[in-house]
């Protein structure tokens, strides 16, 4: 069965409409979903690997 990238395109702005109107209404659910954000983002860049990855001068001073 064929969808059209349209189709998914519509959905997905329509997805992300949803989600968005659900954060405006739940502050709380918003802060959770940053909180959870700034972790992942953590777990995936911790010190050693983002001395490997973005070998900056701040980084090679420590």
């Amino acid at each position: 069965m064929h969808i059209s990238s349209e189709y998914i395109n519509m959905n997905r702005i329509h997805f992300l409409d949803a989600v968005y109107n659900y954060l405006i209404r739940h502050p709380f659910a918003y802060l959770l979903f940053r909180y959870f954000n700034a972790f992942a983002n953590l777990a995936q860049c911790h010190p050693t690997c983002r001395y490997r990855h973005h070998s900056s001068p701040g980084w090679r001073d420590s």
